[in-house]
């Protein structure tokens, strides 16, 4: 993967994670679709956050976590919950 494909697809994250938490409390999966309806982003929201990407309805990133690393912050201390 190169360095430009590689922070687009970690921008592409990061705004997911934005929208997401903006959904959070009206739905457990966000559907976000190219114009073309081919690249399909599916965000789903429960204990973790997960997301999966397909194209031409062939899935090309199976479900993945989404995880944040803060350094001096401990892992275990993040967790997925309504507000």
């Amino acid at each position: 993967m190169t360095l430009a494909m590689k922070t687009k697809t970690q921008l592409l994250l990061l705004v997911l994670f934005i929208l997401s938490n903006t959904f959070i409390l009206h739905a457990r999966e966000l559907v976000v679709s190219s114009p073309d309806n081919k690249i399909k982003t599916v965000v789903t929201i429960d204990k973790e956050i997960h997301f999966s990407v397909s194209y031409s309805n062939t899935q090309i990133i199976k479900p993945s976590l989404i995880s944040i690393e803060i350094e001096g912050i401990p892992e275990a201390s993040f967790k997925v919950r309504k507000s």
